[in-house]
């Protein structure tokens, strides 16, 4: 009945029940099940729906092309950077803040992205609070529990995906999967990841970062890979094998 009543209503309904396999996590997982059994005939709903903004599937059922952005790598950023503290006076103070301030920083950011790569969409890339690493090594990410962060940090994060759904844009991601992960599992050729997190180097494509453009080969994303699985990493707290560090000798050796 759902399929019927997406065929009936036109593009407009279709865009809603796409949005929102991606932006409502506790649909998730029951849109899913619903939809992957059935994927050639959305292809045939896609192909009548010439008129659709090309915001969802292409014509042939595949990925159109888009900007993987980074939502909690830049969120955390612009909430940072439109913190202030306030003095109430007699040695009160307060850290405060500007979500209005912060969330247009973030909007201006988006719209740069978007003039910048005419032909791509964007897809605002977010994680699950919690996901599998932390059932393969418990004290993943626990160093940084005692980490304050902005004020209002997570009614952000929700106020962005608002701001995002009126705008038309995808925002979300997949049950009990990391940020980093939903990056490398929806990028596809001709998407861009744009992101200043260094873990994203491990996965080939196109990567805006630092205001910059550039290609990172397959090659190259491997030797990143294993090379942070040995070293580990210290910021996410999961440790690599003993006595190789970031500055083994191993990695300046010709067998590596």
């Amino acid at each position: 009945s759902t399929l019927f009543s997406v065929y009936s209503s036109g593009c407009d309904y279709f865009a809603t029940i796409t949005t929102v396999l991606f932006s409502d996590w506790s649909q998730v997982e029951l849109s899913i099940s619903i939809f992957l059994p059935i994927g050639s005939v959305l292809a045939a709903i896609t192909q009548r729906s010439t008129s659709c903004r090309e915001s969802t599937l292409t014509l042939n059922g595949g990925w159109m092309s888009y900007l993987l952005y980074d939502l909690e790598f830049y969120a955390y950023r612009f909430a940072a950077g439109n913190t202030e503290d306030l003095d109430f006076g007699g040695g009160d103070w307060i850290l405060c803040l500007n979500h209005k301030n912060a969330t247009v920083a973030f909007a201006e950011h988006a719209e740069e992205l978007l003039s910048k790569f005419h032909g791509h969409d964007l897809f605002l890339v977010r994680g699950d609070t919690r996901n599998f690493r932390h059932d393969l090594w418990p004290e993943y990410k626990a160093n940084r529990k005692d980490r304050r962060r902005p004020p209002g940090y997570g009614t952000f994060l929700k106020g962005l995906s608002e701001y995002a759904r009126k705008r038309n844009w995808l925002t979300g991601g997949f049950k009990n999967v990391e940020g980093d992960d939903v990056l490398g599992i929806l990028n596809e050729p001709g998407s861009i990841i744009c992101s200043g997190d260094k873990d994203m180097l491990t996965l080939p494509g196109q990567h805006y970062r630092n205001d910059e453009l550039i290609v990172v080969k397959e090659w190259d994303a491997n030797v990143a890979f294993y090379k942070q699985s040995l070293v580990g990493d210290t910021s996410d707290n999961y440790p690599g094998c003993p006595k190789i560090g970031d500055k083994n000798p191993l990695f300046r050796s010709k067998e590596w």
